[in-house]
């Protein structure tokens, strides 16, 4: 919860936040040495599970073809 300042009542009000939905992080690296090494850290974030999985999945095929580029 977080103070907020109402100027015309001088009273502290509060304001409770709530984050509901699913968030997936991903963290890849590629190749052992760290002269060489490639880090990729792909998000998501979404109300719904289904949503997320959906989205994860458009985001792999994205970042898929972006590694395969890069080498």
């Amino acid at each position: 919860m977080y103070p907020v300042q109402n100027p015309s009542h001088q009273q502290k009000q509060y304001v409770e936040w709530t984050d509901v939905g699913v968030s997936f992080t991903v963290k890849l690296t590629r190749s052992t040495s760290t002269c060489d090494q490639d880090k990729v850290t792909t998000k998501v974030k979404a109300t719904m599970l289904d949503e997320a999985r959906e989205d994860m999945e458009t985001l792999r095929t994205y970042v898929t073809d972006l590694t395969d580029d890069v080498r």
